[in-house]
Protein backbone atom coordinates (compact mmCIF):
# COMPACT_ATOMS: atom_id res chain seq x y z
CA UNK A 1 0.00 0.00 0.00
CA UNK A 2 0.94 3.61 -0.36
CA UNK A 3 1.80 6.26 2.24
CA UNK A 4 -0.54 9.41 1.68
CA UNK A 5 2.42 11.38 3.20
CA UNK A 6 4.54 11.23 0.07
CA UNK A 7 1.68 12.48 -2.60
CA UNK A 8 2.40 15.85 -3.67
CA UNK A 9 -0.97 17.63 -3.58
CA UNK A 10 -2.13 19.84 -5.86
CA UNK A 11 -5.38 22.13 -6.19
CA UNK A 12 -6.46 22.63 -9.93
CA UNK A 13 -4.78 25.84 -10.77
CA UNK A 14 -1.51 24.88 -9.59
CA UNK A 15 -1.32 21.02 -11.88
CA UNK A 16 -0.14 21.10 -15.23
CA UNK A 17 -3.14 19.85 -16.59
CA UNK A 18 -5.34 22.19 -18.31
CA UNK A 19 -8.67 19.70 -18.40
CA UNK A 20 -10.74 18.80 -15.38
CA UNK A 21 -9.03 15.97 -14.72
CA UNK A 22 -8.95 14.96 -10.73
CA UNK A 23 -7.13 12.79 -8.89
CA UNK A 24 -4.00 10.77 -9.25
CA UNK A 25 -1.78 11.26 -11.93
CA UNK A 26 2.13 11.06 -13.00
CA UNK A 27 3.52 14.75 -13.68
CA UNK A 28 6.13 15.57 -16.45
CA UNK A 29 9.10 14.71 -13.45
CA UNK A 30 7.72 11.38 -13.23
CA UNK A 31 6.42 12.12 -9.68
CA UNK A 32 2.52 11.38 -8.60
CA UNK A 33 0.39 14.30 -7.78
CA UNK A 34 -3.25 13.74 -5.91
CA UNK A 35 -5.08 16.86 -7.86
CA UNK A 36 -7.63 18.05 -5.96
CA UNK A 37 -11.58 19.30 -7.30
CA UNK A 38 -11.92 22.61 -8.06
CA UNK A 39 -13.24 24.93 -5.20
CA UNK A 40 -10.46 23.14 -2.71
CA UNK A 41 -8.50 26.33 -1.95
CA UNK A 42 -9.37 25.88 1.08
CA UNK A 43 -8.30 22.60 1.82
CA UNK A 44 -5.71 21.62 4.39
CA UNK A 45 -2.83 20.31 1.79
CA UNK A 46 -0.63 19.39 4.97
CA UNK A 47 -3.11 17.27 7.01
CA UNK A 48 -2.98 13.84 6.82
CA UNK A 49 -6.15 12.75 7.92
CA UNK A 50 -7.67 15.56 5.41
CA UNK A 51 -6.10 13.85 2.43
CA UNK A 52 -6.82 10.55 3.28
CA UNK A 53 -10.38 10.88 3.98
CA UNK A 54 -10.89 12.56 0.63
CA UNK A 55 -8.75 9.76 -1.05
CA UNK A 56 -11.24 6.85 0.45
CA UNK A 57 -14.50 9.04 -0.12
CA UNK A 58 -13.76 9.26 -3.77
CA UNK A 59 -12.42 5.93 -4.41
CA UNK A 60 -16.21 5.19 -3.50
CA UNK A 61 -17.39 7.83 -6.12
CA UNK A 62 -15.76 6.59 -8.64
CA UNK A 63 -16.67 3.06 -7.94
CA UNK A 64 -20.51 4.52 -7.45
CA UNK A 65 -20.13 6.08 -10.77
CA UNK A 66 -18.79 3.29 -12.52
CA UNK A 67 -21.10 0.88 -11.44
CA UNK A 68 -24.34 3.02 -12.31
CA UNK A 69 -22.79 3.60 -15.57
CA UNK A 70 -21.90 0.21 -16.41
CA UNK A 71 -25.54 -0.77 -15.20
CA UNK A 72 -27.68 2.25 -17.10
CA UNK A 73 -25.58 1.14 -20.57
CA UNK A 74 -26.37 -2.51 -20.24
CA UNK A 75 -30.30 -1.81 -19.53
CA UNK A 76 -30.56 0.99 -22.40
CA UNK A 77 -28.61 -1.34 -25.16
CA UNK A 78 -30.90 -4.48 -23.91
CA UNK A 79 -34.14 -2.12 -24.24
CA UNK A 80 -32.82 -0.14 -27.20
CA UNK A 81 -32.97 3.31 -25.34
CA UNK A 82 -29.40 4.47 -26.04
CA UNK A 83 -27.24 3.05 -29.10
CA UNK A 84 -24.11 4.28 -27.14
CA UNK A 85 -21.24 1.76 -25.89
CA UNK A 86 -19.57 1.71 -22.74
CA UNK A 87 -15.86 1.16 -24.24
CA UNK A 88 -12.26 -0.51 -22.37
CA UNK A 89 -9.55 1.86 -22.25
CA UNK A 90 -6.73 -0.20 -20.89
CA UNK A 91 -7.57 -0.41 -17.11
CA UNK A 92 -10.41 2.66 -17.72
CA UNK A 93 -13.60 2.78 -19.44
CA UNK A 94 -14.99 5.41 -21.39
CA UNK A 95 -18.30 6.79 -21.07
CA UNK A 96 -20.30 9.26 -22.91
CA UNK A 97 -21.56 12.53 -20.66
CA UNK A 98 -25.09 14.17 -21.48
CA UNK A 99 -23.51 16.41 -24.40
CA UNK A 100 -21.61 13.41 -25.99
CA UNK A 101 -18.59 14.33 -24.44
CA UNK A 102 -15.91 11.61 -23.38
CA UNK A 103 -15.16 11.02 -19.94
CA UNK A 104 -12.30 8.50 -19.25
CA UNK A 105 -12.71 6.63 -15.75
CA UNK A 106 -9.86 5.19 -14.47
CA UNK A 107 -11.35 3.70 -11.16
CA UNK A 108 -9.05 -0.09 -10.05
CA UNK A 109 -6.25 0.31 -8.09
CA UNK A 110 -5.00 -3.07 -8.02
CA UNK A 111 -3.44 -3.08 -4.46
CA UNK A 112 -6.98 -2.45 -3.30
CA UNK A 113 -9.30 -4.57 -5.75
CA UNK A 114 -7.09 -7.07 -5.27
CA UNK A 115 -8.21 -7.52 -1.62
CA UNK A 116 -11.61 -6.84 -2.49
CA UNK A 117 -11.81 -9.78 -5.29
CA UNK A 118 -10.30 -12.18 -2.92
CA UNK A 119 -12.86 -11.31 0.28
CA UNK A 120 -15.56 -11.66 -2.14
CA UNK A 121 -14.54 -15.12 -3.30
CA UNK A 122 -13.53 -16.38 0.15
CA UNK A 123 -15.56 -18.46 2.50
CA UNK A 124 -14.56 -17.58 6.07
CA UNK A 125 -16.76 -20.11 7.88
CA UNK A 126 -15.08 -22.06 10.49
CA UNK A 127 -15.64 -25.38 8.35
CA UNK A 128 -12.34 -24.98 6.25
CA UNK A 129 -11.24 -27.56 3.39
CA UNK A 130 -7.53 -28.79 4.99
CA UNK A 131 -5.23 -31.32 4.11
CA UNK A 132 -5.87 -34.28 6.08
CA UNK A 133 -4.74 -38.30 6.63
CA UNK A 134 -7.47 -40.98 4.83
CA UNK A 135 -7.17 -45.01 6.12
CA UNK A 136 -10.38 -44.99 3.52
CA UNK A 137 -8.13 -46.92 -0.25
CA UNK A 138 -10.61 -46.58 -3.09
CA UNK A 139 -8.40 -50.03 -4.53
CA UNK A 140 -10.20 -49.58 -8.19
CA UNK A 141 -7.81 -46.77 -8.29
CA UNK A 142 -4.78 -48.38 -6.89
CA UNK A 143 -2.88 -47.48 -9.90
CA UNK A 144 -2.87 -43.86 -8.67
CA UNK A 145 -1.58 -44.67 -5.30
CA UNK A 146 1.43 -46.09 -6.57
CA UNK A 147 3.66 -42.93 -5.89
CA UNK A 148 2.24 -43.28 -2.23
CA UNK A 149 3.25 -47.24 -1.35
CA UNK A 150 5.47 -49.01 0.67
CA UNK A 151 7.64 -51.46 -1.48
CA UNK A 152 9.11 -54.49 0.03
CA UNK A 153 11.89 -56.26 -0.66
CA UNK A 154 9.72 -58.75 -2.55
CA UNK A 155 8.46 -55.83 -4.68
CA UNK A 156 5.24 -56.02 -3.07
CA UNK A 157 3.95 -53.06 -2.03
CA UNK A 158 1.12 -51.51 0.04
CA UNK A 159 -0.70 -48.56 0.88
CA UNK A 160 -1.58 -48.00 4.20
CA UNK A 161 -2.86 -44.33 4.67
CA UNK A 162 -3.15 -41.61 2.10
CA UNK A 163 -2.82 -37.45 2.51
CA UNK A 164 -6.28 -36.32 0.72
CA UNK A 165 -8.78 -33.47 0.93
CA UNK A 166 -10.74 -33.52 4.08
CA UNK A 167 -13.64 -31.59 5.96
CA UNK A 168 -11.97 -30.44 9.26
CA UNK A 169 -13.15 -28.51 11.80
CA UNK A 170 -11.10 -25.67 12.71
CA UNK A 171 -11.26 -23.58 15.96
CA UNK A 172 -8.26 -21.07 15.18
CA UNK A 173 -8.11 -19.71 11.42
CA UNK A 174 -5.01 -20.41 9.70
CA UNK A 175 -2.15 -16.95 10.40
CA UNK A 176 -2.88 -16.18 6.90
CA UNK A 177 -6.45 -15.34 6.92
CA UNK A 178 -5.79 -13.92 10.27
CA UNK A 179 -3.71 -11.39 8.32
CA UNK A 180 -5.86 -10.80 5.56
CA UNK A 181 -8.92 -10.40 7.99
CA UNK A 182 -6.38 -7.49 9.63
CA UNK A 183 -6.14 -5.86 6.12
CA UNK A 184 -9.63 -6.34 5.28
CA UNK A 185 -10.85 -4.69 8.47
CA UNK A 186 -8.63 -1.46 8.10
CA UNK A 187 -9.77 -1.29 4.62
CA UNK A 188 -13.69 -1.54 5.06
CA UNK A 189 -12.98 0.77 8.22
CA UNK A 190 -11.60 3.52 5.83
CA UNK A 191 -14.07 2.85 3.41
CA UNK A 192 -16.87 3.34 5.34
CA UNK A 193 -18.19 -0.51 4.77
CA UNK A 194 -20.19 -2.76 7.19
CA UNK A 195 -17.50 -5.32 9.28
CA UNK A 196 -18.61 -9.12 8.79
CA UNK A 197 -18.01 -10.10 12.44
CA UNK A 198 -15.85 -12.98 11.46
CA UNK A 199 -13.72 -11.06 9.92
CA UNK A 200 -13.44 -8.46 13.05
CA UNK A 201 -13.31 -11.27 15.19
CA UNK A 202 -9.89 -12.78 13.41
CA UNK A 203 -8.72 -9.15 12.76
CA UNK A 204 -8.57 -8.40 16.49
CA UNK A 205 -7.45 -12.02 17.34
CA UNK A 206 -3.99 -11.25 14.77
CA UNK A 207 -3.72 -7.48 16.12
CA UNK A 208 -3.79 -9.02 20.03
CA UNK A 209 -0.90 -11.33 19.07
CA UNK A 210 1.31 -9.68 16.32
CA UNK A 211 0.69 -5.59 17.26
CA UNK A 212 0.56 -3.00 19.72
CA UNK A 213 -2.77 -1.35 19.94
CA UNK A 214 -2.06 2.08 18.33
CA UNK A 215 -0.67 0.01 15.07
CA UNK A 216 -3.18 1.04 11.56
CA UNK A 217 -2.27 0.85 8.46
CA UNK A 218 -3.72 4.20 7.46
CA UNK A 219 -2.28 6.09 10.12
CA UNK A 220 -0.06 8.91 9.46
CA UNK A 221 2.83 7.96 12.45
CA UNK A 222 2.13 3.70 12.71
CA UNK A 223 1.73 3.04 8.77
CA UNK A 224 5.63 2.40 7.89
CA UNK A 225 6.16 0.44 11.07
CA UNK A 226 3.05 -1.99 10.82
CA UNK A 227 3.60 -2.23 6.90
CA UNK A 228 7.02 -3.75 8.08
CA UNK A 229 5.77 -6.00 10.59
CA UNK A 230 2.72 -7.59 8.46
CA UNK A 231 5.32 -8.08 5.51
CA UNK A 232 7.59 -9.84 7.43
CA UNK A 233 4.68 -12.16 9.30
CA UNK A 234 3.81 -12.90 5.23
CA UNK A 235 6.92 -14.09 4.89
CA UNK A 236 7.09 -16.53 8.04
CA UNK A 237 4.22 -17.53 7.14
CA UNK A 238 5.21 -18.54 3.44
CA UNK A 239 8.07 -20.17 4.95
CA UNK A 240 6.61 -22.57 7.62
CA UNK A 241 3.60 -23.55 5.24
CA UNK A 242 3.83 -27.02 3.73
CA UNK A 243 0.40 -27.12 1.67
CA UNK A 244 -0.36 -24.76 -0.60
CA UNK A 245 -3.50 -24.92 -2.64
CA UNK A 246 -4.82 -22.51 -4.90
CA UNK A 247 -6.99 -20.68 -1.76
CA UNK A 248 -3.56 -19.95 -0.24
CA UNK A 249 -1.72 -18.62 -3.21
CA UNK A 250 -5.42 -16.39 -4.02
CA UNK A 251 -5.14 -14.88 -0.68
CA UNK A 252 -1.01 -14.77 -0.55
CA UNK A 253 -0.97 -12.88 -3.52
CA UNK A 254 -3.51 -9.94 -2.84
CA UNK A 255 -1.95 -9.76 0.87
CA UNK A 256 1.43 -9.56 -1.15
CA UNK A 257 0.12 -7.32 -3.97
CA UNK A 258 -1.69 -4.93 -1.05
CA UNK A 259 1.41 -4.56 1.20
CA UNK A 260 4.73 -4.02 -1.51
CA UNK A 261 2.15 -2.63 -4.54
CA UNK A 262 1.61 1.07 -5.02
CA UNK A 263 1.07 3.73 -6.97
CA UNK A 264 3.93 3.11 -8.71
CA UNK A 265 3.61 -0.16 -10.32
CA UNK A 266 2.29 -0.62 -14.05
CA UNK A 267 -0.93 0.55 -14.00
CA UNK A 268 -0.13 4.31 -15.51
CA UNK A 269 -1.68 4.80 -18.61
CA UNK A 270 -0.51 6.58 -21.58
CA UNK A 271 -1.70 10.45 -21.15
CA UNK A 272 0.41 9.62 -17.36
CA UNK A 273 -3.20 8.79 -15.38
CA UNK A 274 -2.89 6.62 -12.81
CA UNK A 275 -6.45 7.03 -10.83
CA UNK A 276 -9.31 9.30 -11.38
CA UNK A 277 -11.70 10.80 -14.44
CA UNK A 278 -10.46 12.94 -17.27
CA UNK A 279 -13.56 15.00 -17.03
CA UNK A 280 -14.91 15.40 -13.51
CA UNK A 281 -18.11 17.38 -15.13
CA UNK A 282 -20.32 14.21 -15.14
CA UNK A 283 -19.48 13.24 -11.83
CA UNK A 284 -20.08 16.76 -10.36
CA UNK A 285 -23.98 16.37 -11.99
CA UNK A 286 -24.50 13.29 -10.56
CA UNK A 287 -23.57 14.12 -6.88
CA UNK A 288 -25.72 17.56 -7.54
CA UNK A 289 -28.29 15.59 -8.83
CA UNK A 290 -28.20 13.41 -6.44
CA UNK A 291 -28.40 15.90 -3.67
CA UNK A 292 -31.07 17.90 -4.68
CA UNK A 293 -33.27 14.88 -5.50
CA UNK A 294 -32.70 14.02 -1.64
CA UNK A 295 -33.28 18.14 -0.34
CA UNK A 296 -35.66 19.59 -2.78
CA UNK A 297 -39.35 19.79 -4.74
CA UNK A 298 -37.72 18.56 -8.01
CA UNK A 299 -40.09 19.81 -11.24
CA UNK A 300 -37.74 18.94 -14.03
CA UNK A 301 -34.10 17.14 -14.28
CA UNK A 302 -31.67 16.49 -17.17
CA UNK A 303 -30.83 13.41 -15.38
CA UNK A 304 -31.07 9.59 -15.52
CA UNK A 305 -29.60 8.82 -11.95
CA UNK A 306 -30.78 6.11 -9.70
CA UNK A 307 -31.86 7.61 -6.57
CA UNK A 308 -33.01 5.37 -3.78
CA UNK A 309 -33.36 2.46 -6.05
CA UNK A 310 -35.27 4.24 -8.87
CA UNK A 311 -34.24 5.48 -11.75
CA UNK A 312 -35.27 9.26 -11.74
CA UNK A 313 -35.31 9.32 -15.89
CA UNK A 314 -39.17 8.86 -16.72
CA UNK A 315 -39.46 11.35 -19.50
CA UNK A 316 -38.29 10.85 -23.55
CA UNK A 317 -37.61 14.05 -25.70
CA UNK A 318 -35.33 14.18 -29.00
CA UNK A 319 -35.76 10.57 -29.42
CA UNK A 320 -33.16 8.73 -27.04
CA UNK A 321 -32.66 11.81 -24.00
CA UNK A 322 -34.57 10.26 -20.96
CA UNK A 323 -35.20 12.99 -18.11
CA UNK A 324 -37.20 13.67 -15.20
CA UNK A 325 -40.54 15.33 -15.51
CA UNK A 326 -42.85 15.37 -12.07
CA UNK A 327 -45.98 14.19 -12.27
CA UNK A 328 -48.16 17.46 -11.94
CA UNK A 329 -46.32 18.71 -15.52
CA UNK A 330 -48.78 18.03 -18.45
CA UNK A 331 -46.47 19.49 -21.27
CA UNK A 332 -42.68 19.78 -21.45
CA UNK A 333 -42.10 23.39 -21.61
CA UNK A 334 -38.86 23.88 -22.92
CA UNK A 335 -38.55 24.06 -26.24
CA UNK A 336 -38.06 26.94 -29.08
CA UNK A 337 -40.52 26.26 -32.32
CA UNK A 338 -39.71 27.99 -35.29
CA UNK A 339 -41.72 27.02 -39.40
CA UNK A 340 -43.36 23.87 -36.89
CA UNK A 341 -39.14 22.84 -36.29
CA UNK A 342 -38.66 22.68 -32.83
CA UNK A 343 -35.75 22.84 -30.13
CA UNK A 344 -35.62 21.19 -27.44
CA UNK A 345 -33.81 22.52 -24.24
CA UNK A 346 -32.37 20.66 -21.28
CA UNK A 347 -31.72 22.48 -17.99
CA UNK A 348 -29.82 20.80 -15.83
CA UNK A 349 -32.27 21.09 -12.59
CA UNK A 350 -35.58 22.86 -11.61
CA UNK A 351 -36.63 23.39 -8.32
CA UNK A 352 -40.18 24.72 -7.35
CA UNK A 353 -40.35 26.28 -4.15
CA UNK A 354 -43.97 26.82 -2.52
CA UNK A 355 -44.21 29.15 0.66
CA UNK A 356 -46.44 27.27 2.49
CA UNK A 357 -46.69 25.45 5.66
CA UNK A 358 -43.00 24.37 7.26
CA UNK A 359 -41.64 25.58 3.37
CA UNK A 360 -41.67 29.13 4.35
CA UNK A 361 -39.06 28.29 7.29
CA UNK A 362 -36.56 26.79 5.16
CA UNK A 363 -36.52 29.23 1.97
CA UNK A 364 -37.66 32.71 3.07
CA UNK A 365 -36.97 32.70 6.59
CA UNK A 366 -34.16 30.56 8.22
CA UNK A 367 -34.34 29.46 11.88
CA UNK A 368 -30.66 28.24 12.92
CA UNK A 369 -30.23 26.60 16.56
CA UNK A 370 -27.48 27.85 18.24
CA UNK A 371 -27.35 26.02 21.33
CA UNK A 372 -29.45 23.46 23.34
CA UNK A 373 -29.48 23.68 27.39
CA UNK A 374 -30.01 20.87 29.78
CA UNK A 375 -32.96 21.93 30.94
CA UNK A 376 -34.49 22.22 27.48
CA UNK A 377 -34.25 25.35 26.65
CA UNK A 378 -32.90 26.64 23.36
CA UNK A 379 -30.72 29.81 21.51
CA UNK A 380 -31.40 30.43 17.99
CA UNK A 381 -31.60 32.95 15.12
CA UNK A 382 -33.79 34.17 13.18
CA UNK A 383 -32.45 35.41 9.70
CA UNK A 384 -34.67 36.81 6.59
CA UNK A 385 -33.19 34.87 3.69
CA UNK A 386 -35.84 36.76 1.19
CA UNK A 387 -36.51 40.23 1.39
CA UNK A 388 -40.14 40.02 -0.60
CA UNK A 389 -40.77 38.33 3.18
CA UNK A 390 -39.71 41.18 5.40
CA UNK A 391 -43.19 41.89 6.72
CA UNK A 392 -43.94 38.31 7.60
CA UNK A 393 -40.44 37.95 9.11
CA UNK A 394 -41.15 41.24 10.95
CA UNK A 395 -44.03 40.07 12.43
CA UNK A 396 -42.35 36.66 12.99
CA UNK A 397 -39.55 38.26 15.17
CA UNK A 398 -42.42 40.48 17.08
CA UNK A 399 -44.46 37.65 18.05
CA UNK A 400 -41.65 36.01 19.21
CA UNK A 401 -40.75 38.45 21.19
CA UNK A 402 -44.03 39.06 23.08
CA UNK A 403 -45.19 35.66 23.53
CA UNK A 404 -45.57 34.83 27.29
CA UNK A 405 -42.84 32.29 28.69
CA UNK A 406 -43.11 29.63 31.56
CA UNK A 407 -40.54 30.33 33.26
CA UNK A 408 -39.43 29.34 36.77
CA UNK A 409 -37.43 31.55 39.37
CA UNK A 410 -34.47 29.74 38.85
CA UNK A 411 -34.78 29.92 34.67
CA UNK A 412 -33.44 33.10 32.62
CA UNK A 413 -35.73 35.36 31.40
CA UNK A 414 -35.77 34.90 27.11
CA UNK A 415 -34.02 37.77 25.37
CA UNK A 416 -33.53 38.98 22.08
CA UNK A 417 -30.46 41.10 19.96
CA UNK A 418 -30.32 42.14 16.64
CA UNK A 419 -26.79 40.65 15.97
CA UNK A 420 -26.90 41.57 12.21
CA UNK A 421 -28.85 42.96 9.59
CA UNK A 422 -31.94 40.78 9.01
CA UNK A 423 -30.85 38.52 11.96
CA UNK A 424 -32.45 38.32 15.26
CA UNK A 425 -30.93 36.21 18.08
CA UNK A 426 -33.40 34.77 20.69
CA UNK A 427 -31.91 33.32 23.83
CA UNK A 428 -33.83 31.36 26.59
CA UNK A 429 -36.36 29.77 25.01
CA UNK A 430 -38.57 27.01 25.28
CA UNK A 431 -38.40 24.63 21.88
CA UNK A 432 -42.66 24.83 22.19
CA UNK A 433 -42.71 28.55 22.39
CA UNK A 434 -41.03 29.03 18.85
CA UNK A 435 -43.27 25.78 17.27
CA UNK A 436 -46.26 27.87 18.10
CA UNK A 437 -45.38 30.84 16.92
CA UNK A 438 -44.45 29.37 13.91
CA UNK A 439 -48.09 28.03 13.72
CA UNK A 440 -49.52 31.16 14.14
CA UNK A 441 -47.53 32.78 11.37
CA UNK A 442 -48.62 30.13 8.71
CA UNK A 443 -53.11 29.95 9.56
CA UNK A 444 -53.18 34.29 10.46
CA UNK A 445 -50.76 34.22 6.77
CA UNK A 446 -53.19 31.83 5.50
CA UNK A 447 -50.21 30.75 3.27
CA UNK A 448 -51.17 26.97 3.19
CA UNK A 449 -53.41 27.71 0.82
CA UNK A 450 -51.82 28.59 -2.23
CA UNK A 451 -52.05 25.99 -5.42
CA UNK A 452 -49.25 27.72 -7.65
CA UNK A 453 -45.32 27.82 -6.44
CA UNK A 454 -44.06 31.02 -5.77
CA UNK A 455 -40.90 30.21 -6.99
CA UNK A 456 -39.07 28.31 -9.58
CA UNK A 457 -35.39 27.78 -9.59
CA UNK A 458 -33.71 27.03 -12.62
CA UNK A 459 -30.23 25.30 -11.41
CA UNK A 460 -27.16 24.69 -13.86
CA UNK A 461 -24.68 23.06 -12.19
CA UNK A 462 -21.41 24.21 -13.24
CA UNK A 463 -17.54 22.43 -12.38
CA UNK A 464 -16.35 25.75 -12.62
CA UNK A 465 -14.00 27.73 -9.99
CA UNK A 466 -15.31 31.02 -8.70
CA UNK A 467 -12.38 32.46 -10.22
CA UNK A 468 -13.74 31.37 -13.79
CA UNK A 469 -16.38 33.60 -13.97
CA UNK A 470 -14.80 36.61 -15.39
CA UNK A 471 -16.25 39.44 -17.84
CA UNK A 472 -14.19 37.94 -20.78
CA UNK A 473 -15.37 34.18 -20.24
CA UNK A 474 -17.42 33.51 -23.69
CA UNK A 475 -18.87 29.95 -21.66
CA UNK A 476 -19.82 31.84 -19.08
CA UNK A 477 -22.01 34.50 -21.63
CA UNK A 478 -23.58 31.51 -23.33
CA UNK A 479 -24.63 29.92 -20.47
CA UNK A 480 -26.41 32.93 -19.33
CA UNK A 481 -28.35 33.32 -22.93
CA UNK A 482 -29.41 29.70 -22.11
CA UNK A 483 -31.03 30.41 -18.68
CA UNK A 484 -32.78 33.40 -20.17
CA UNK A 485 -34.24 30.84 -22.56
CA UNK A 486 -34.79 28.66 -19.96
CA UNK A 487 -36.82 31.05 -17.98
CA UNK A 488 -39.32 32.30 -20.82
CA UNK A 489 -40.11 28.75 -21.99
CA UNK A 490 -41.12 28.47 -18.03
CA UNK A 491 -42.90 31.17 -17.78
CA UNK A 492 -45.51 30.05 -20.41
CA UNK A 493 -45.94 26.81 -18.04
CA UNK A 494 -49.63 26.26 -16.48
CA UNK A 495 -49.69 24.09 -13.33
CA UNK A 496 -51.62 21.18 -13.56
CA UNK A 497 -55.33 22.60 -11.88
CA UNK A 498 -54.51 25.86 -12.30
CA UNK A 499 -54.26 28.79 -15.28
CA UNK A 500 -51.90 30.93 -13.20
CA UNK A 501 -48.37 30.54 -14.34
CA UNK A 502 -45.10 30.68 -12.08
CA UNK A 503 -45.03 33.97 -10.04
CA UNK A 504 -41.09 34.39 -9.78
CA UNK A 505 -38.60 32.27 -11.63
CA UNK A 506 -35.05 32.56 -10.93
CA UNK A 507 -31.54 31.70 -12.00
CA UNK A 508 -28.78 30.00 -9.96
CA UNK A 509 -25.31 28.83 -10.93
CA UNK A 510 -24.05 26.20 -8.62
CA UNK A 511 -20.05 25.23 -8.21
CA UNK A 512 -18.08 23.17 -6.37
CA UNK A 513 -16.22 24.36 -2.73
CA UNK A 514 -14.54 22.82 0.10
CA UNK A 515 -16.35 24.24 3.54
CA UNK A 516 -14.37 24.21 6.54
CA UNK A 517 -16.88 22.91 9.75
CA UNK A 518 -16.87 25.40 12.63
CA UNK A 519 -16.06 23.87 16.24
CA UNK A 520 -19.27 21.88 16.50
CA UNK A 521 -18.36 19.97 13.53
CA UNK A 522 -20.94 21.63 11.07
CA UNK A 523 -21.42 24.06 8.03
CA UNK A 524 -23.67 25.76 5.19
CA UNK A 525 -23.96 23.74 2.39
CA UNK A 526 -25.10 25.97 0.22
CA UNK A 527 -23.64 29.29 0.18
CA UNK A 528 -24.40 32.43 -1.78
CA UNK A 529 -21.87 34.54 -3.42
CA UNK A 530 -21.72 38.05 -3.93
CA UNK A 531 -17.89 38.68 -5.11
CA UNK A 532 -16.49 38.11 -8.36
CA UNK A 533 -19.99 37.72 -10.72
CA UNK A 534 -19.84 38.68 -13.89
CA UNK A 535 -21.55 41.79 -15.46
CA UNK A 536 -23.87 39.90 -17.57
CA UNK A 537 -24.87 37.33 -14.50
CA UNK A 538 -25.34 40.69 -12.65
CA UNK A 539 -27.64 42.14 -15.48
CA UNK A 540 -29.56 39.39 -16.19
CA UNK A 541 -30.49 38.99 -12.00
CA UNK A 542 -28.43 35.17 -12.28
CA UNK A 543 -27.43 34.06 -8.78
CA UNK A 544 -23.66 32.07 -7.91
CA UNK A 545 -23.65 29.66 -5.22
CA UNK A 546 -21.20 27.17 -3.39
CA UNK A 547 -22.65 24.02 -2.79
CA UNK A 548 -20.19 21.95 -0.36
CA UNK A 549 -18.92 19.05 -1.98
CA UNK A 550 -18.39 16.60 0.75
CA UNK A 551 -22.06 17.12 1.19
CA UNK A 552 -23.07 16.54 -2.36
CA UNK A 553 -20.76 13.50 -2.33
CA UNK A 554 -22.75 12.26 0.53
CA UNK A 555 -26.07 12.20 -0.50
CA UNK A 556 -24.82 10.32 -3.70
CA UNK A 557 -23.24 7.89 -1.79
CA UNK A 558 -26.00 7.31 0.32
CA UNK A 559 -28.73 7.30 -1.99
CA UNK A 560 -27.71 6.45 -5.46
Amino acid sequence: MFNFKKLKILSHDESESTSSFVFIRNNKSGSLEFILPKGFDKFPKDDFYSIKILFFRMYQTFKQFEETNIAKSTKNNNQNHDKRQINVNGNGYIFKDKDDNDVILYSKISTIENMLKAFSDLSLDVLEKSIGKSSIIDYRKIETYLNKAIYLENDAFYVDELDENINVIHYKSSSLINLFCFIIKELFFELGMPIDSRVRELADYFSKNHLSPDHSLFDEFTFEATTNILKNILHEINQNTSYKDWNYWKIFDAVENFLYGGLNNNAIHEDGLFWGASNFSAIWEDMCNTYAFKNYEVWFADTQITYSGTKMGNYQIDNHNIIYKHEKINEYPFFIGFRKKFRFLRPDFVQIINRHDNDIFNSAIKIEIKRKYGNGMINFDVQLVDPEFRELYSRFCHELSYKSHNTSKNQKQPSRSIIKKDTVSFSNYFPRTLSLCKKSLQTRSNIQQKTTPDLARIIDWKYMSASDFTNNNQKVKIDVIKQMCYEFCLSKLKIQGSDKSIDKIESIFVIPTFCTPDSHGEHQELIELHSGIPDIMRDNSIKLYALDFFSAQKAYLENA
